[in-house]
């Protein structure tokens, strides 16, 4: 997951919103990614019973409607969820990485 989250920093630090907005390889280099997660929390989620130390329900929700709905993946949306939830993400896994080590 980390892997992924340092991938979509790596695309979109420093750029702006309208700039995401109108680069499809950005967009669809953070979807992957997101899906990604999305695919590890659910795998997780049957894995580890305490894996409930963040909102993960709403990371594999997205994973589905970016599967499933392809066409109807709105990129305002996804951007919005990249800069305000990808940072507490992964701070959120950081720690609790440490608690488990």
């Amino acid at each position: 997951m980390l892997s992924s989250i340092q991938s979509i920093h790596m695309y979109t630090d420093g750029v702006k919103k309208e700039e995401f907005l109108e680069n499809k390889e950005k967009q669809d280099a953070c979807i992957m990614q997101l899906q990604v997660i999305g695919e590890l929390c659910s795998k997780l989620e049957k894995k580890f019973p305490d894996f409930s130390w963040f909102e993960y329900k709403k990371i594999i929700r997205m994973r589905h409607i970016i599967s499933h709905d392809y066409f109807w993946i709105d990129t305002f949306e996804i951007r919005l969820a990249i800069s305000q939830n990808i940072t507490e993400l992964e701070k959120a896994i950081t720690q609790y990485i440490k608690t488990i080590k």
